[in-house]
């Protein structure tokens, strides 16, 4: 037994390795990534229950109001979170790394509505409830993907009014994985209180990886030259599992808020066989009869030092590119996403562009 940083009560196993390899399954479900430089230990939480690994009353601000639980990690797949201290700077001027085509061929078009709840809350805890539901849809057009997400969340709280926070995130993100656009509104009570609105860009050339805001101006960041947009992040995920690789580490921009990119680990589960639920009109089962994997991902801020991650889900991704279910652990409280409307969809002609209205400056 090893001791991981947390509650002196609190005792873990531990894997650690470095990330060039992959990782061996952890023997118990939950598990907490902790980084150490170019490693990573998970501690796996062997008694007195899960640790959460946030810090709640920054980050459930941050998942509401602005990263949808990063759903796009797999449905755009991110969705589903301040300032930025500095740049991340490109280590190589090597070209960016470019979506598998033959794996996004496999993706299924598709439109889904997601019910979200809190599940569960810790003490001290000033939040009450959370509940809403998520609704996105993914499809290819001519030259890019296109994706829509648009949450609509109650929050209720033990010291202040409720309050409903309402999000809209479309992405036009290029087949290359070069170019992406974003635009993002977000209102609380229906009053608009923050807008985004962009284009990021990777290339060879020095000083050609960023991401420019022309909502708010005057808001750039320099983007490493491995950074993954949305698709370019599911298409990884797809391709470690396909190699039988059990973790890997990646930065990502996603365009979702203001707050620049984010570094993603992420830790591939065995295979799950799908138990269909009852039946219902909403729900097409046969778009989950294919493989899928429980996966967790571990978020870690890049503006800010930290041993330990903001925030960590853990998920349920079909081959097909559709998430099937996800739990989302704060510090505080713990969310979780079930998926209740799925319908198949056909992509969009090459006249229609469509998602992000400045996708073309």
């Amino acid at each position: 037994m090893w001791r991981c940083s947390g509650s002196a009560r609190q005792y873990f196993m531990v894997i650690q390795a470095n990330f060039s390899h992959p990782y061996p399954q952890p023997s118990g479900r939950f598990f907490r990534f902790v980084r150490h430089g170019q490693s990573v230990t998970i501690c796996n939480l062997v008694t007195h229950g899960k640790k959460r690994l946030m810090n709640s009353l920054r980050n459930s601000s941050r998942m509401s109001f602005s990263s949808h639980f990063r759903t796009f990690l797999f449905v755009s797949l991110w969705t589903a979170c301040s300032g930025f201290a500095g740049p991340v700077e490109a280590s190589t001027l090597a070209a960016p790394p470019k979506p598998d085509m033959e794996l996004a061929a496999g993706l299924v078009p598709h439109k889904a509505l997601y019910d979200i709840k809190m599940v569960s809350a810790h003490n001290g805890t000033q939040v009450l409830n959370i509940g809403g539901q998520m609704f996105y849809d993914w499809k290819p057009a001519c030259d890019a993907w296109i994706s829509n997400h648009r949450f609509n969340l109650a929050y209720e709280y033990a010291d202040s009014p409720p309050m409903r926070i309402t999000s809209d995130f479309s992405t036009y993100e290029t087949f290359d994985g070069a170019t992406m656009n974003f635009t993002s509104q977000r209102k609380r009570d229906g009053e608009l209180f923050e807008e985004v609105r962009g284009q990021a860009t990777l290339g060879t050339e020095e000083g050609a990886s960023k991401a420019v805001y022309t909502i708010p101006e005057d808001l750039e960041y320099k983007l490493a030259q491995d950074t993954l947009f949305p698709m370019g992040h599911t298409l990884a995920v797809l391709s470690h599992i396909k190699a039988g690789e059990k973790f890997f580490k990646s930065t990502i921009f996603d365009g979702t808020d203001k707050e620049g990119p984010i570094e993603i680990n992420a830790f591939i589960g065995k295979p799950e066989k799908y138990e269909p639920v009852a039946e219902s009109k909403d729900l097409d089962q046969s778009l989950l009869g294919g493989a899928a994997w429980r996966i967790r991902l571990a978020f870690f801020p890049l503006n800010k030092p930290s041993e330990t991650s903001d925030y960590e889900m853990e998920l349920t991704f079909h081959e097909n590119g559709i998430i099937r279910d996800m739990i989302v652990e704060y510090d505080d409280f713990t969310l979780s996403q079930k998926l209740v409307a799925l319908e198949k969809i056909e992509g969009s002609p090459c006249e229609d562009n469509g998602a992000a209205e400045d996708k073309k400056e």
